[in-house]
């Protein structure tokens, strides 16, 4: 897979990445305890095409957002 773009928001990282055969994917991954990223990612956001990978990027990156900061407000 080649990573298009990426960020790094607490513990979570969300990714818009191209697989071999030019799809289109967002993944999400967690941290662990063991500091090895974990896969969270959404089914829906498997295999998409390009426009589509572009907003469903945008709408996890603002997810991971607000979940980090309502974990920090607690």
């Amino acid at each position: 897979m080649r990573v298009v773009a990426w960020a790094r928001i607490g513990d979570r990282r969300v990714r818009l990445v191209v697989t071999p055969d030019g799809a289109y994917a967002v993944t999400i991954e967690v941290l662990g305890p063991d500091h090895v990223w974990e896969d969270i990612s959404l089914r829906a956001d498997a295999r998409l095409p390009a426009g589509e990978a572009m907003r469903q990027y945008a709408r996890r990156l603002e997810d991971q957002r607000i979940s980090t900061a309502l974990v920090q407000a607690a």
